[in-house]
């Protein structure tokens, strides 16, 4: 039980990673035409490193999941390219090719909790559903 409520603890933390970062990247939009304005993005330890740890490791042999979930997020500066003539950095596709690959993201973290709660709810039943 507890490597299950680990694991769901730490899909919360992708999920609120995605979240937060979603934020960053809609103000990065946002701010496409803002003169002076440096594109930004949050950024996280490896995210697939995180998924993996919801597995554990009973055998020599298992490939490892990773290592801990600690690390904050923090926001930096990622420019997309060399700054226009007014100084801005944001590039729209980059944005929102990062803004795609985090909505995947967020959907898998959410899967896998709908599917772990939905494991938990049929054990709690009896299968009664």
């Amino acid at each position: 039980m507890k490597v299950f409520m680990d694991s769901l603890a730490q899909l919360e933390r992708v999920m609120t990673h995605t979240r937060d970062r979603h934020g960053v990247l809609s103000t990065n939009v946002a701010n496409v035409d803002t003169p002076g304005f440096r594109a930004q993005d949050l950024e996280d330890p490896s995210f697939e490193s995180k998924l993996g740890l919801a597995l554990e490791k009973t055998d020599s042999r298992h490939v490892d999941g990773g290592g801990s979930v600690g690390g904050a997020s923090s926001v930096e500066i990622s420019d997309d390219r060399t700054p226009r003539g007014d100084g801005n950095t944001v590039s729209l596709e980059t944005q929102m090719a990062k803004l795609e690959e985090n909505r995947v993201r967020f959907g898998a973290a959410s899967t896998v909790v709908s599917r772990r709660l939905a494991l938990l709810r049929y054990v709690v039943t009896d299968g009664n559903g």
